[in-house]
């Protein structure tokens, strides 16, 4: 029979668990979770073991169970869809620390025996090293080996798992206290132990990156210090439900009886990235690396997460997966879906009302994360809750990785998408009738002559206005769209994919690119509205994200793709070989600006020349790529190769570009290559909004574009459905004068027309001080600022607020306020930071702009 288990978790006898934990509990929750076989826990602490031995009665050889009494009463509390038998099994976590090598070991095992007799036989041995009564999971000065020892004296079949094995303080492959193998571990006994639990910061793939556990069964299992927080993770079996069934299938590792693991993101583990929480620095190993692991704000050494330790020690690269791999999935705790869902914390009353509803009509928590329909999720708890069951199933979270003792964040909505979907009045509708998202809100019916009310625009959110149903409907392309700010670009790349899907195009001849990850998440969710349903095998994302799936499909995939940080560290380490001097940073820059011009070794400027080359040789004796190098081997392939080009060519007829202005050369060759003869392209984009020319950029490649292709028809979107009349203006007198600019007439469609004020202060110190009790004044932060300014409104938040900064000096100058201090957000720029000109002429035209 199948069946789920989770055997590691603790009693309230245990520090900092919850007082809830008692075996009535436990049958309850491991029911209303799905879970058959739960763990005691604690079974060394002499009141919980009297605890056991009284309420809970032999079933299974090996397994216990509620007696019935009790089992009867919580079997009452129970939805009559999660009543189930569940069987408890002896178990316990148990703490070394001891000194081996000349460094202080802290290991953590879970042991789980067979029988209450087994347990006594083993609770007096150990009694006798350490004090069992003064916490559930006992700390004893005794080598893992000599507890080993102990254990199979106790039961020759006691069950031996190193718990969490690569946590850095407690385990036996930690960073901190732990060894390099487990072979120093447990020494001869090892041959006892034949499986090992993932814990919550590491999941199987990475296990798999170290060959010397091929021979282990990976189990997990939640660690629970609360019956709530069961079956965080489980082990899945196909076997006899018993202790012997268990036994022989982990310890043979048959795929037809082990069945593999429920996961925790290992992200979300408090220990999975290097830092330091205290200071706000979360690191992945390279960055770890490139400084040399020192916390670059408070000068002390890092903590180093599982992820680092896993680096360390693999002989194998990231994804390897072995001939016998049991199969795994990732989940998120229901709860916390639903408050996702629903936008508030997963222990509030509301959350817990859509929990208990769902379990009610369709089944226990495993069944409804794991193998329940949508349709039956979204019948009894609503759409947004179903489309959250489904990201999470087909891993489509956003993740901010845990580290140094703080849970990382899974995050299945944005805020952003949260506030979107709920202002359309409807939850997350999947079907095509609700498509409002981000600009569309903003987006009338027709196009008015005169600005329309908020009403009128929010009303007629779902039309598109004259010009953009123009675009929506041309047939042919190519087709280029030079579209202001707030016109709606990727609303109407969007409807012209899924007007072609509806003429009978298969979604898998369509490629969208745009260039952030996140754009290219919002574009999917789009046209998952707009089609009703999934993209079927449409290609959506960034244009490096696409190129290495070509890559791949085509057999060129490179064996290892560096990040910025690893590339800049390789880079300095090639340098330093070649005896080459400069700035590290600026060779850096001058070989990716090369890279993005598409140049070839010899076009390169000579003083770089040596850099690149020293460069490119480190990649190739690493068998690495970087970011660049995967658009450039993809341009490379299909220039060269006639028959590649075709074959690409033909899969993907139709190409649609967004944000077309931020193409750099390499980008803009490689959208040539695929596009063909350009009758399916479209390209979309504001020249105007071309902000990245340091790295290569040019908004000139519109003009390229039509030169190219002698039937090119461009459109123009001008009106802007996001601003305010007077910010129009303004921005418009600022960019009119651009070079070679496309002349688009803007017009706002927003009501309001407000003054823009321009302060002029003595020095940047007084530019801090002022804009800070500008902003106190406007949200009323000050008895002092209000009475100032009496006339003017003081009722909005700071979040209404944003503030640019034309240089950092500039920031820290406003950071010198008690109120900045407290209002402002530390963050900087994401990405590198840029200068933007403040010239007379772009300021006199901004002040001609606002002079109303």
């Amino acid at each position: 029979m199948q069946f789920v288990i989770d055997v590691h978790l603790h009693s309230r006898f245990a520090r900092a668990t919850s007082r809830e934990l008692n075996p009535s509990n436990l049958h309850k929750w491991s029911a209303l979770k799905g879970v058959d076989v739960v763990g005691t826990g604690d079974y060394t602490h002499p009141e919980w073991f009297a605890e056991l031995s009284e309420q809970l009665e032999p079933v299974e050889e090996g397994l216990y169970q509620l007696e019935p009494g009790r089992r009867a009463a919580v079997e009452q509390e129970l939805p009559e869809r999660c009543r189930r038998a569940v069987r408890f099994m002896l178990s316990v976590e148990i703490s070394t620390i001891y000194k081996k090598g000349d460094k202080t070991r802290k290991i953590h095992h879970v042991v789980i025996l067979p029988s209450l007799e087994s347990v006594s036989r083993l609770n007096r041995r150990l009694g006798a090293i350490g004090n069992l009564k003064s916490d559930g999971r006992p700390i004893l000065g005794l080598d893992s080996r000599d507890l080993l020892e102990i254990c199979l004296e106790a039961d020759e079949n006691v069950l031996f798992i190193p718990a969490h094995i690569w946590t850095p303080h407690f385990a036996a492959l930690g960073a901190s206290s732990g060894f390099d193998s487990l072979e120093e571990c447990y020494e001869d006994l090892l041959p006892h132990i034949f499986a090992v639990e993932t814990g919550l910061s590491s999941d199987p793939p990475m296990n798999w990156r170290l060959s010397a556990l091929d021979r282990y069964a990976i189990v997990s299992n939640s660690d629970a210090h609360s019956p709530q927080k069961l079956a965080r993770e489980a082990t899945c079996f196909d076997t006899e439900c018993s202790y012997p069934g268990i036994y022989s299938a982990l310890k043979d590792r048959d795929p037809a009886r082990f069945l593999g693991t429920l996961e925790f993101y290992p992200e979300e583990g408090k220990y999975h990235y290097d830092g330091h929480r205290k200071c706000a620095v979360c690191y992945k190993p390279a960055q770890t690396l490139a400084a040399e692991g020192i916390c670059p704000v408070c000068g002390r050494k890092l903590t180093v997460g599982v992820l680092h330790r896993v680096e360390k020690l693999a002989d194998r690269p990231e994804g390897f997966r072995p001939e016998v791999a049991p199969p795994y999935e990732y989940l998120i705790p229901l709860d916390e879906v639903i408050g996702a869902a629903v936008g508030v914390g997963p222990k509030s009353k509301k959350v817990r009302a859509v929990y208990d509803r769902l379990l009610a009509e369709v089944g226990t928590e495993l069944e409804v994360l794991r193998r329940a329909g949508l349709d039956a999720i979204e019948s009894c708890s609503g759409p947004l809750v179903a489309e959250g069951v489904r990201r999470m199933r087909c891993g489509e979270v956003d993740i901010y990785p845990g580290h140094d003792g703080e849970y990382g964040v899974i995050s299945v909505f944005t805020e952003e998408e949260r506030a979107r979907l709920k202002g359309q009045g409807a939850l997350f509708d999947l079907g095509p009738a609700v498509a409002k998202t981000a600009e569309e809100v903003h987006v009338p019916a027709m196009p008015s002559p005169r600005p329309a009310s908020t009403a009128q625009v929010e009303q007629d959110a779902d039309a598109l206005d004259d010009a953009q149903r123009q675009i929506e409907e041309t047939e042919g392309g190519p087709l280029v769209v030079v579209a202001g700010p707030g016109s709606g670009k990727t609303r109407v790349l969007t409807r012209r994919i899924a007007r072609l899907v509806a003429s009978g195009v298969d979604p898998g001849q369509i490629m969208a690119i745009t260039f952030t990850r996140r754009a290219a998440g919002q574009m999917r969710q789009r046209l998952s509205a707009l089609l009703g349903g999934g993209l079927g095998a449409m290609r959506v994302g960034t244009f490096h994200r696409l190129a290495l799936s070509l890559l791949r499909e085509l057999g060129c995939e490179p064996k290892l793709v560096l990040d910025e940080v690893e590339a800049r560290r390789l880079l300095e380490g090639a340098l330093a070989d070649a005896g080459l001097s400069g700035s590290v940073a600026t060779a850096s820059q001058a070989i990716s600006l090369a890279k993005a011009a598409a140049k070839g070794p010899d076009e390169i400027v000579e003083e770089w020349r040596p850099h690149y080359d020293a460069y490119q040789e480190a990649l190739h004796a690493s068998g690495a790529c970087d970011y660049d190098d995967i658009l450039l081997d993809l341009l490379r392939l299909l220039e060269a190769d006639a028959a590649v080009r075709e074959q690409v060519r033909a899969r993907f007829p139709y190409l649609l570009i967004d944000e077309f202005q931020d193409l750099n050369a390499a980008q803009y060759r490689l959208v040539l290559q695929l596009a063909g003869e350009g009758t399916g392209l479209m390209a979309i984009g504001d020249p105007d909004q071309a902000i990245y020319s340091f790295r290569g950029a040019s908004p000139d490649h519109f003009v390229h574009l039509r030169d190219r292709f002698s039937d090119t028809r461009f459109f123009h979107l001008g009106a802007n459905y996001r601003s305010q009349g007077h910010i129009v203006e303004a921005a418009a007198a600022v960019v009119s004068h651009n070079r070679g600019r496309e002349a688009i007439e803007l017009a706002p469609m927003r009501p309001g027309k407000e003054r823009i004020r321009l302060i002029e202060v003595q020095s940047e110190t007084a530019e801090g001080i002022a804009v800070v009790r500008e902003i106190a004044r406007m949200v009323g932060g000050t008895q002092r600022a209000r009475a100032a300014s009496p006339t003017l409104p003081c009722s909005s938040a700071l979040a209404d607020r944003a503030k640019y900064w034309r240089s950092a000096s500039a920031r820290r100058a406003c950071h010198t306020d008690s109120l900045a201090r407290r209002a402002f957000s530390k963050r900087r720029p994401c990405g590198p930071r840029w200068r933007l000109p403040a010239t007379p002429r772009s300021r006199k035209r901004m002040c001609a702009a606002g002079r109303h």
